[in-house]
């Protein structure tokens, strides 16, 4: 839950960077999108519990979210090569999103279990899947580039993957979300962040124009 939202702010670092490349100034609509998806970053990470869960989850907490993570996949990704343009690149991105954010978990897990016990590690499940998790997004994401404009697919995988590895926290390592009133500025600044990731997305430099 603490690293995950950080993800979000790829675009944030990036068009800056293209805009001094080109020697170009930013519009006020990236600089609108840049501050709130900041913003919203920074105030969904301030009103944070202090870091707390398990380290490595057991197969029995694993399993209810591998189902579903392979549930999602296997919808999305059938509709998505029958439909054309944007619903593809919707469907795709989507699909990669979520297998992102599982991939993240699998990251923190397999980064757990090397801590305890070192090359042992290759003796668990872990490691073998996260090396298929991260093949299956990357293909999905390419496959969602290919389909249609990134201005569509960014949005939806800088959204999903935090949002899905957020919740695969709280699920499967047992992190603590805010409660009472820090809870309702967490969901606002979540929500600043997802619209400022969909102006970025907007971006011409996004998908290649001046």
């Amino acid at each position: 839950m603490l690293v995950l939202p950080l993800a979000a702010l790829d675009l944030v670092f990036a068009l800056p960077m293209v805009a001094l490349r080109r020697r170009r100034r930013l519009t006020a609509a990236e600089i609108t999108g840049a501050a709130c998806t900041s913003g919203g970053v920074a105030a969904f990470l301030a009103a944070l519990p202090p870091p707390a869960g398990i380290v490595a989850p057991s197969v029995g907490d694993w399993l209810p979210l591998l189902a579903v993570a392979a549930g999602c996949v296997c919808v999305l990704v059938p509709v998505g090569r029958r439909r054309p343009g944007r619903s593809r690149t919707a469907l795709f991105a989507a699909a990669a999103g979520v297998m992102f954010a599982l991939l993240d978990s699998l990251t923190k897990s397999t980064a757990g279990l090397f801590r305890e016990n070192g090359v042992g590690t290759l003796a668990h499940w872990e490691p073998y899947a996260l090396l298929l998790v991260g093949g299956t997004g990357m293909l999905l994401a390419q496959s969602s580039f290919q389909a249609g404009s990134l201005t569509v697919s960014l949005p939806i995988i800088d959204t999903l993957e935090p949002i899905g590895g957020v919740l695969m926290g709280a699920v499967v390592f047992q992190e603590r979300l805010a409660t009472s009133w820090a809870l309702a500025v967490q969901g606002l600044g979540a929500l600043a962040a997802v619209a400022g990731i969909v102006i970025l997305g907007r971006s011409p430099w996004v998908y290649g124009r001046m």
